[in-house]
């Protein structure tokens, strides 16, 4: 290797480098790892891939990324060049990509069978099965609260943040605080179902009140003499201080001089690291109840002010303050989304104790672990430090919950070690893994083996109309069964019917997007590549979403004052998600205007018409941005009518295709902007832009966005 090409070669390690913590495991594995620099002349990075499939991802989503980053590592004008090499069997992947040969009952095509890249339908056939889109929002300052609660207590607390938004009485999210005084009636069996607790455990928590700091309840309601009323939760603050984290906050503001200056010394605290205002989680006494258990951080300056006879104006400014400095507080500790999956099927087997100290070294591992073997991250803890994450009373507790076992070790989906693991050893620090991708359970492992093993036979033999006409048809589940492992070539009487509906429910969501599968060379990848977007990331990386209103409808104020708007349409995003449909004579590759229909009233789409519908798409983009526009829909009319664009990078996003760009705003919403603007950099113009604004766009463009979505 040539001394150049060999600073090229690290050059091009370093980048991956850092791209590793902008992607998700799974795509950096199935398109990054494997691609190796093979020349550099003139500038021009030469790197090899397996196939045209991955030329091609590669090119489109990571090539200005990868250059950028390269630009700053060797200081010179670089561009990246993406060719495809044949694979050496050393690099074949054995992860159960590949699809392997024929069986022997089975005759072979009249070509040598090719390595044919499944690893895209492999991730969607696995999100499929665990929908990791379905999460419960809790914030992350709730782990500090959790050795108040205990474990119980704090999976009842989760099961009633659920079943609240599930209700409907006023959806809630990251940046959108439960307000005080909302009630929920819930009966005990759905709290049963979602904490996996018993009614009678249930009972004993609220008897103790352990929930009182966060959550009151109305008991003793009777609706006749022979039947009780559920009980009514009220949330009496989206998430306060801790009372040590309490004491800790008012003893800084004393050192500040609250009592001689409190705007000053308020102000003093803002400015300090939240690390340093809050007490030490190392202690692991068990905490003693709370004397005053829905005083805020607010409430207790007020008490101390009022004393001192201050203005109004200077009492005001302060309690706002104040409210700010707990509101930050709170907020620095990051958000926490639990999969239903895991609710579902790894709680039970795993118990309160463990599910809450995976989620409480989960949380810590993803701000400050390292990337380990097999999907875990490892940080450094102290058996004093885990105890006082569930606040146990003896520290060695802690770390003889965690079993021991290598980073490499397989476990299975029922075993703790699946998801937390520590090396053999007594010592009181220790590096603690944490998996950070949830495990399959035992069913839908064979269910995804089965429905990969099925899409693989068909490939193979060049003809997925089986398959396609299997997950379509409406026949009873045991032809169904049969058929599907027919295609797998597997005996069906080994196979359970719960695996095998499992496997066509997986089926049935990536059947309709179905990637045309590259054989790794040029010459013979002559079918129209389709635009397949990458996974989305199994954890969710802040900022997190926001949750949506229950309906997108337009607002008022624009419905009233402009004829343009279609107001018989009260839900504007569902109508173009039906009449979002590529019209006659080609792709949905670009901008029609019939996608937009029910936005606007007949005249003025007769007037757009006359120019091409990304003009309009240009425009949409720009008010989204713009700040100050009272009626965005009306300047976005005006604009188009006059023949003009938005230009820049307005007008580039705008020509891209449809899904593309509907895409890009869906993952906007689910993690934020940053995530969108590694993959296409000119997002940046989003960047600021709210949340509430975000969803509008979404409605517009017809992204599917729902309220189930989000819960």
């Amino acid at each position: 290797m040539s001394p150049t090409l060999a600073r090229a070669a690290q050059a091009w390690q370093q980048a991956t480098a850092q791209l590793r913590y902008t992607l998700n495991r799974a795509d950096f594995d199935a398109w990054v790892r494997d691609a190796r620099p093979l020349a550099y002349d003139d500038g021009v990075l030469t790197v090899g891939v397996v196939n045209a499939y991955a030329r091609d991802w590669l090119a489109d989503r990571l090539k200005a990324p990868l250059e950028n980053a390269l630009r700053g590592i060797l200081n010179a004008p670089v561009r990246v060049a993406f060719v495809v090499t044949a694979p050496s069997p050393s690099d074949t992947p054995a992860n159960g990509t590949t699809v392997p040969q024929a069986a022997a009952d089975v005759s072979p095509p009249q070509t040598p069978p090719q390595a044919l890249d499944l690893q895209a339908v492999s991730l969607r056939l696995r999100d499929a099965l665990q929908q990791p889109h379905r999460v419960i929002f809790v914030p992350g300052y709730f782990l500090r609260w959790l050795p108040y609660l205990g474990t119980r207590a704090g999976w009842l607390y989760v099961a009633l943040r659920q079943t609240y938004f599930l209700a409907n009485v006023q959806p809630y999210g990251p940046g959108r605080p439960i307000p005080a005084g909302q009630t929920l009636e819930v009966s005990r069996a759905t709290l049963a179902h979602w904490s996996r607790l018993t009614p009678r455990t249930i009972n004993n928590i609220l008897n103790q009140e352990l929930l009182a700091p966060l959550v009151q309840v109305e008991r003793d309601r009777h609706l006749n003499a022979h039947r009780q009323a559920p009980n009514r939760y009220i949330f009496t603050h989206d998430m306060p201080l801790t009372p040590r984290d309490l004491q800790s906050v008012l003893a800084a503001l004393e050192r500040f001089g609250l009592a001689t200056d409190p705007i000053a010394a308020l102000a003093q605290a803002l400015q300090q690291q939240p690390a340093s205002l809050l007490a030490p989680a190392e202690e692991t006494e068990v905490p003693a109840a709370p004397a005053e258990a829905n005083a805020t951080l607010r409430d207790h300056i007020a008490a101390r002010l009022r004393r001192q006879n201050l203005p109004h104006e200077t009492l005001a400014k302060a309690l706002g303050m104040a409210e700010l400095l707990e509101t930050s507080l709170v907020d620095a500790e990051g958000k926490l989304f639990i999969p239903w999956y895991f609710i579902e099927h790894h709680l039970p087997l795993l118990g309160h104790t463990i599910g809450w100290l995976y989620w409480a070294a989960r949380h810590r591992a993803a701000r400050a672990g390292v990337p380990a073997a097999g999907g875990f991250r490892a940080i450094s803890v102290t058996t004093r430090r885990v105890a006082a994450w569930l606040g146990l009373k003896k520290a060695r507790y802690g770390r003889d919950l965690i079993p021991v076992a290598e980073i490499e070790a397989s476990a299975t989906p029922d075993n703790p070690a699946a998801f937390l693991r520590r090396p053999p050893g007594r010592g009181n620090k220790f590096a603690l893994a944490v998996q950070t991708l949830l495990p399959l359970t035992p069913t839908d492992e064979a269910a995804y083996n089965l429905a990969l093993k099925a899409l693989a036979s068909c490939v193979q033999r060049d003809d997925l109309a089986p398959l396609q006409a299997l997950v379509a048809s409406s026949q009873p589940p045991e032809e169904a069964a049969a058929a599907l492992c027919h295609l797998a070539q597997e005996d069906p009487a080994g196979i359970p019917s719960t695996v095998a509906a499992r496997a066509l429910n997986a089926l049935q969501g990536v059947s309709t997007t179905l990637p045309e599968i590259s054989p790794g060379s040029v010459a013979q990848n002559t079918q129209k590549r389709q635009i397949f977007p990458s996974e989305t990331p199994k954890s969710s990386p802040d900022p997190a979403k926001d949750f949506p209103p229950q309906s997108q409808i337009l607002p008022p104020e624009v419905t009233k004052n402009f004829p343009h708007v279609n107001t018989k349409n009260v839900h504007p995003t569902k109508e173009i998600q039906r009449q979002h449909q590529p019209e006659a004579g080609g792709e949905d590759t670009t901008w029609q205007w019939s996608q937009f229909t029910a936005m606007l009233a007949p005249g003025v789409e007769t007037d757009l018409r006359h120019f091409p519908a990304w003009h309009w798409v240009s425009w949409l983009l720009y008010v989204t941005t713009a700040k100050g526009l009272e009626h965005p829909l009306g300047f976005a009319v005006h604009k188009t009518r006059q023949g003009l664009t938005a230009g820049g990078a307005y007008d580039v996003l705008a020509q891209k295709p449809p899904e593309r760009l509907r895409v890009w705003v869906r993952r906007h919403l689910d993690y934020g902007a940053a995530f969108v603007q590694a993959e296409e950099p000119l997002w940046q113009i989003f960047a600021a832009v709210p949340q509430a604004k975000m969803l509008q766009l979404a409605s517009w463009l017809g992204v599917a966005v729902h309220h189930q979505d989000f819960v």
